[in-house]
């Protein structure tokens, strides 16, 4: 079982995300990388969740996220959105 790094529900599986788009620049290194569930993953890509980065402390990694609408913690614009076609 893994748990998803937005709502922290445990599932089988998740799904690779890039926290900054390779096409805006974004590597494939792990600090770049997270894992979420399906339907956190498509609400990041419609834009309903918006993910900031990872905060690095003694007990790790932390996703900052924060739902569409709300002020941002870090200081950032929102990004562009990505879609995913349904089907």
């Amino acid at each position: 079982m893994y748990k998803c790094n937005v709502c922290e529900e445990w599932f089988k599986s998740l799904d690779k995300h890039h926290i900054q788009s390779r096409s805006k620049g974004g590597s494939n290194k792990k600090e770049n990388i997270t894992y979420l569930c399906c339907n956190c993953h498509r609400k990041v890509h419609t834009g309903d969740i918006i993910l900031e980065g990872n905060f690095y402390s003694t007990d790790g990694a932390l996703l900052i996220h924060r739902e569409k609408g709300t002020p941002s913690i870090m200081g950032f614009p929102d990004p562009d959105v990505y879609i995913i076609p349904n089907g």
